[in-house]
């Protein structure tokens, strides 16, 4: 019966431990997460200056022969990576 209890509290003590590693790890992705949502808010409002403020301008250049002929604008792809939702809705 000792030997039963003995197990018992190494089991509690373990899941305990379990426990409050995982919630330090969801404190870390979640983190993680509002950084990555920043960035790609950085991201979105950089591709918008580029595409509305910066690219007309250096086509009026390109236009005017302000550029080397051999010269053309870059391409920018824009992200198609969204990041994925838990189905799980937080502090569940």
């Amino acid at each position: 019966m000792q030997q039963v209890a003995e197990n018992y509290s190494r089991i509690w003590e373990a899941g305990a431990e379990l426990f409050e590693r995982v919630c330090k790890f969801a404190e870390h992705l979640d983190r993680l997460q509002d950084g990555l949502v920043r960035a790609m808010q950085s991201c979105n409002a950089a591709l918008g200056s580029w595409e509305s403020r910066v690219i007309p301008n250096a086509r009026k250049l390109k236009e005017i022969g302000a550029s080397a002929p051999e010269r053309e604008l870059p391409g920018i792809e824009p992200l198609d990576t969204v990041l994925r939702e838990l189905t799980e809705s937080k502090g569940s």
